[in-house]
């Protein structure tokens, strides 16, 4: 791994935790992150607009945005739906595992090899996601469900994470594909264009379907941008641009696997900022356990 590939995953992942702030305790999650994916799609438009970028997709990426979409939207919903049932402690450290899913695909499916460094550096970064998520219970907090007690909410679980992974591996994969000389070159905005307007379809059909109100439902999404707008509008602009640093990796040839461990940084500053903006408890605990994440990333950096 380079030193620009580093500092690129490292940018993003210092951006990632805002966005999760600036949503927290706003009513109808599922709606802000129907905003958010339509001001994506406005912000990609713009992008190639600015940078003189074709709006039309070549046909040769076409399955790489339906993978790309379905992945985002298995990842965001399933986490929905996994959060809202769940307990956060159980379930919230497997969605977070896609390192796992990237491996086993690239290894059984694409003939991927990982060094022991490597696996070595992801298996210690989730080992402090799994325990900075413990420690954040609360003490009156009653024992965390069994995994197997609830078998639905933890295939729910399981198909977010594998989500997060798809849309990684298939956005890696754009990226560098257009390295090849039959493959027609892909503009980063062009892609994104496509895949925030199939991913803004599917979550206005889905929340149609599921949101019960009497309020129709673009009514409702105007109801937020009045009530929040600046949040709205700027976890939207922070998460785009965290998403940017990443693709920019991929298009540099980085690796999937270490490139979704190391975005896992984000949760050690998460835990910083939870703690000065938002008065969260157990600060000492959570960093000791954010060290070992660290640790982790200094092990995968060291794998280059």
């Amino acid at each position: 791994m380079t030193w620009e590939i580093f500092l690129l995953v490292l940018m993003s992942a210092a951006l990632h935790p805002f966005r999760d702030i600036l949503l927290k305790g706003l009513y109808a999650p599922g709606l802000c992150y129907l905003s958010i994916s339509l001001f994506w799609m406005l912000f990609a438009t713009g992008h190639a607009l600015v940078t003189d970028a074709p709006l039309f997709l070549p046909i040769d990426y076409i399955p790489q945005v339906f993978g790309s979409a379905i992945g985002l939207f298995a990842y965001y919903y399933g986490t929905l739906l996994t959060l809202e049932k769940g307990d956060i402690s159980v379930y919230y450290p497997i969605i977070r595992s896609s390192p796992i899913f990237v491996v086993l695909v690239g290894w059984i499916l694409l003939d991927h090899s990982y060094s022991i460094i490597l696996l070595l550096g992801i298996a210690t970064v989730l080992s402090g996601v799994f325990l900075i998520q413990r420690q954040a219970i609360p003490k009156d907090h009653t024992k965390p469900k069994k995994l197997v007690a609830e078998p639905k909410l933890l295939l729910i679980a399981l198909i977010a994470m594998s989500g997060s992974g798809i849309y990684s591996l298939v956005d890696a994969s754009a990226m560098q594909a257009s390295s090849a000389p039959q493959i027609p070159d892909l503009e980063l905005s062009t892609f994104l264009i496509w895949v925030y307007a199939l991913l803004t379809m599917i979550f206005w059909i889905t929340f149609s379907i599921k949101t019960q109100s009497y309020m129709p439902l673009g009514k409702q999404i105007g109801t937020i941008w009045k009530q929040h707008p600046w949040r709205i509008l700027s976890a939207s602009t922070l998460s785009y641009l965290s998403y940017i640093f990443i693709l920019e990796a991929y298009d540099r040839g980085a690796n999937v696997a270490a490139v979704t461990s190391l975005r896992l940084g984000s949760i050690p500053l998460g835990v910083i900022l939870s703690a000065l903006l938002l008065s969260e408890q157990n600060l000492t605990k959570r960093l000791l356990s954010s060290c070992i994440i660290v640790a982790g990333i200094l092990i995968i950096i060291v794998d280059g």
